[in-house]
């Protein structure tokens, strides 16, 4: 499967957070949002981005019916 990379606005589609939480959560100093920079643009790779978010402290709720 292709990689698939994606910028700012891509990443905002895919996560409940604004361009600027995204831009702080590039600079956290303990465990940065993994990015690269190309130019001035920031680029994301949405399977590191999942692993970072599944690395994030707290409970994973779910639902049981």
């Amino acid at each position: 499967m292709a990689r698939q990379i994606v910028d700012i606005k891509g990443l905002t589609e895919r996560l409940p957070l604004s361009v600027h939480q995204i831009y702080k959560g590039t600079k956290h100093p303990k465990n940065p949002i993994p990015h690269k920079k190309f130019g001035k643009r920031l680029l994301f790779d949405l399977e590191k981005v999942w692993r970072w978010f599944d690395s994030l402290p707290g409970k994973d709720e779910t639902m049981e019916f």
